[in-house]
C-alpha cells in the first residue's frame, strides 16, 4: 500500500487476518532538516503537505507540525449522511462491522473513508467509543514520544516524523443521532 519515501498518508486502523482491529502508524517523507531548523517557508509546506492551517507565527506551525494527531474533520461538522457515502460493507470484527465509502464534501472530499458501527445496534453515545478514542490517546503519546526523540538525535539528516491518524466520532444526520466512528481508509497489504 505504498509506504515508500513518497507516502503522503496517516495512520489508520486495519483488520488483521482474524477481523481484530489494529492501529497502524504512517509516516510522511522525511524533511531534509528538523522541526526546530526549518524556516517560516520550509515549516508552511511541512504544513500544507499534512493539510493543516499554514498561517501564523514560526513557533505556532512548529507546534502544528509537532502534533502527532492528525483530525479527519478538520474543522468541519462530525455528522456523517450527505458528508460521506456508503457503499460495501468492507469487513467485521468482534464487535463492529466497517462500511467502505467515500467522503463527499469538506477537506478529503473524494477521498475513501470507513464507517465503523456496533454489531448490537445503533450506538447513541459518544462514551461507547472511550476505548477506541483512549486506544487513539496512547498511541499519540507513544509517537509523540518517538518523534521527541528522533527530532533530539544528533544526525546528520533528519529522521521522519510520525503522525497517527485519530478516528472521530461522528453524528448520523437523519435526526437519530446515531453514533460511529469515521476514518479515511487505508489499504492493507
Amino acid at each position: 500500500h505504498g509506504l515508500g519515501p513518497a507516502s503522503r498518508h496517516f495512520g489508520s486502523y486495519i483488520f488483521g487476518p482474524s477481523g481484530a482491529c489494529q492501529a497502524m502508524a504512517l509516516c510522511t517523507p522525511s524533511p531534509k532538516k528538523r522541526i526546530r531548523e526549518m524556516s517560516c517557508d520550509e515549516l508552511q509546506t511541512e504544513c500544507r503537505k499534512l493539510g493543516r492551517k499554514v498561517g501564523g507565527t514560526k513557533f505556532e506551525l512548529q507546534c502544528r507540525l509537532k502534533e502527532v494527531t492528525q483530525k479527519n474533520s478538520r474543522g468541519w461538522n462530525a455528522k456523517w449522511g450527505c458528508e460521506s457515502s456508503w457503499s460495501d460493507y468492507l469487513a467485521s470484527g468482534s464487535e463492529r462491522d466497517v462500511y467502505a465509502g467515500h467522503y463527499t464534501k469538506g477537506p478529503r472530499k473524494g477521498e475513501e473513508c470507513v464507517r465503523k458501527v456496533f454489531k448490537t445496534g445503533s450506538v447513541f453515545k459518544e462514551s461507547a467509543f472511550d476505548k477506541d478514542l483512549a486506544a487513539i490517546d496512547m498511541a499519540a503519546g507513544i509517537i509523540e514520544a518517538f518523534n521527541g526523540f528522533n527530532q533530539g538525535l544528533e544526525l546528520p539528516s533528519a529522521r521522519q516524523m510520525f503522525y497517527l491518524n485519530a478516528a472521530e466520532v461522528w453524528t448520523d444526520m437523519d435526526g437519530s443521532d446515531t453514533k460511529c466512528l469515521i476514518e479515511p481508509r487505508l489499504e492493507g497489504e
